[in-house]
């Protein structure tokens, strides 16, 4: 796999250098030797060959290099984090750390196969920017707006409505049962998450009339838009123009009917953006909307990007 991806100079190591007895990591200290002094011996390989690209191959990789941001309660899951940029804080020099799955697991699901090699192609992108420029390239910026003042969101929106500007949208839900916030991003770097019940009286009434100026006459990219977001707009009396609609699942589905379709495997295929995607999962009320609001409109950021990357894979020009 390494050498179809085209990575051919490589240097192996493992986390703990015994294989635990009946593989199972919580008996390796039976053999006389604490998990941390195989674990201080990674870090002090780590420091003095400092490595600018780390593979993180597996479950225990991923734990111990990705830190407690790719920890779920059970533990690290490739599935989420591959192909994503991470950074390991025990790590002084500049470095990126992308998971992918064990080379065990792949002998046993072989249609995961395809995908680390991908999930290297992307390790070795990264390698070509860095021996062209001498650094790494930084993780993509953007400005997400979130709990915006009356006056900057009708400015957003009305400029939006006056220039019909092509947005990518996105709507979060309160409980899986009421439309809580919605976001517009004009472009992959800029986005504002908007609040259903934020605004009053005659103010609340202007921004919804702009909402509903957008989705009737401006192009709109969306991820599942067709059989999601738009169904709960229309409940909430907004006019979807479904013709308007470039969805994102839809033209994945067109160009890799074989691969997974949810939008953190397209974030992963098409942009350099890491796993986000708990960030919404695991949000409560008492997190603060805030939060919400800052994944809502980062949800329809990188739609925005993927959007632009299909439209190169299927030939199509720019909008």
């Amino acid at each position: 796999m390494l050498s179809e991806a085209g990575l051919t100079d490589c240097w192996f190591t493992n986390c703990y250098k015994c294989r635990p007895p009946d593989n199972d990591l919580a008996k390796l200290p039976g053999l006389g030797i604490p998990l941390e002094a195989y674990e201080d011996q990674l870090w002090e390989e780590l420091n003095e060959t400092r490595p600018t690209l780390i593979i993180a191959a597996g479950a225990t990789a991923l734990g111990l290099l990705g830190g407690p941001a790719t920890c779920g309660r059970a533990g690290p899951q490739i599935t989420k984090w591959r192909g994503s940029l991470l950074t390991c804080s025990r790590l002084g020099h500049q470095h990126f750390v992308i998971p992918i799955s064990h080379p065990a697991f792949v002998l046993r699901e072989w249609s995961e196969r395809d995908i680390s090699i991908f999930v290297l192609r992307k390790v070795r992108e990264e390698l070509n920017y860095f021996l062209a420029n001498g650094k790494l390239q930084p993780l993509p910026e953007r400005q997400l707006i979130i709990e915006p003042t009356f006056d900057d969101a009708f400015a957003f929106l009305n400029e939006i409505a006056e220039k019909k500007t092509r947005v990518s949208v996105d709507i979060e839900m309160l409980f899986r049962r009421l439309p809580y916030t919605v976001a517009l991003a004009t472009s992959p770097s800029v986005a504002m998450s908007i609040g259903f019940g934020d605004y009053e009286g005659e103010h609340g009434a202007k921004l919804w009339r702009l909402l509903d100026r957008i989705f009737r006459n401006n192009n709109q990219i969306g991820q599942n838009y067709l059989g999601f977001d738009s169904h709960w707009l229309e409940t909430l009396g907004f006019r979807v123009n479904t013709g308007l609609v470039d969805d994102t699942m839809v033209a994945h589905h067109v160009l890799w009917p074989e691969l997974p379709h949810k939008l953190e495997f397209l974030a992963m295929q098409f942009t350099r953006e890491p796993f986000w995607k708990d960030e919404g999962r695991r949000w409560t009320p008492k997190d603060g909307k805030s939060k919400l609001m800052k994944y809502n409109a980062k949800d329809a950021a990188v739609t925005y990007e993927v959007f632009l990357k299909e439209l190169e894979e299927l030939n199509f020009p720019k909008p």
